[in-house]
């Protein structure tokens, strides 16, 4: 079991003396905050990548007392390819408690939690995640997911009107968990679609306010759902199983007050839009390309300006989703 005071913030420094077969078989692939990675940090990780907004993609070891985020000294050694390879196996082997939790009476949200400090890690490969948990991947409209810490994550299959309950539940959840800790990681949820994660929180550094905004196509996604839901043509009635009460619903989460000091409306029930035009294809994202292993990635972590850590655009109070 790994210690929870085990440092999140990467340290290079002093390590790397292990071989080519220890790193391989102790190597995970790892979401960091991008924030951690001051500049020091990251000119001996050019192998990092960036994943999503505030996330980046890096391999740690997993050593009998601490984690230990890899340089790019270690990765030579064991071999990209390879490495890649055993950072997968690896990262897909870590035991976590799953649970199911229902929001607004009817959105289900799936909890994997544990001790482990790659729990949240597996939303680089969140449908391999999913199917290992509930022995089903992910549809073809992906899957809403928060990683808030290190140690849990939690997401919502895309497949009826429901996702807009879930949406705001999971950025509500998310905001809490994140501040609470341990290990913060993002405040932010993420679009896992075929491979990549699509940041939905806009974040406004002047007010401290957080909205979402869905890309184009994940708008028109939602829309149809919820349109077809309306007139009774999906079928829904799974989500009336019995669900047990998760961590996720237990985790504590800002005082009203706090939390309406920092928020604003996240996300409107839509009204029922005309139908959706055709909607442009989402631009690839840094984790599709990060997600394969050994593969070349997106920009290294310390090219400048898309790893440095930059101040959010203002954004709308909340996102509309009328045509």
């Amino acid at each position: 079991m790994i210690r929870d005071n085990t440092p999140d913030t990467p340290d290079t420094r002093g390590h790397g003396g292990e071989s080519a077969e220890e790193l391989l078989r102790g190597t995970h692939a790892r979401l960091l905050p991008l924030a951690s990675l001051t500049p020091d940090i990251a000119d001996g990780m050019r192998y990092a990548r960036l994943a999503a907004d505030g996330l980046v993609f890096a391999y740690a070891l997993d050593g009998p007392t601490s984690v230990r985020i890899l340089t790019d000294a270690d990765v030579e050694r064991a071999g990209l390819e390879a490495l890649g390879r055993a950072a997968y196996a690896n990262l897909m082997r870590v035991p976590v408690e799953h649970e199911e939790v229902t929001v607004a009476g009817r959105a289900r949200l799936h909890s994997l939690y544990g001790d482990s400090h790659f729990v949240a890690s597996k939303a680089l490969f969140l449908s391999e995640a999913a199917r290992q948990v509930t022995g089903t991947a992910l549809p073809e409209g992906g899957a809403l997911v928060v990683v808030p810490t290190r140690h849990l994550l939690a997401y919502h299959p895309i497949t009826d009107g429901s996702v807009v309950d879930a949406l705001n539940g999971l950025a509500s959840y998310a905001l809490g968990a994140h501040e609470d800790g341990p290990g913060a990681l993002s405040p932010r949820v993420y679009w896992w679609h075929q491979g990549g994660l699509t940041s939905l929180t806009v974040i406004d550094e002047d007010t401290r306010t957080f909205s979402l905004r869905p890309p184009p196509r994940l708008l028109g996604l939602m829309k149809g759902l919820v349109r077809l839901d309306r007139a009774g043509r999906i079928d829904t009635a799974a989500a009336a199983v019995s669900i047990r009460r998760s961590p996720l619903s237990r985790t504590p989460s800002p005082s009203r007050s706090a939390a309406s000091r920092r928020t604003r409306t996240l996300w409107p029930m839509p009204s029922p839009p005309p139908s959706p035009s055709r909607t442009p294809t989402a631009p690839p994202t840094p984790a599709s390309r990060a997600s394969t292993p050994g593969t070349r990635g997106p920009p290294p972590c310390n090219s400048a300006p898309r790893c440095s850590p930059a101040r959010p655009r203002r954004s709308a109070t909340s996102a509309k989703t009328s045509s």
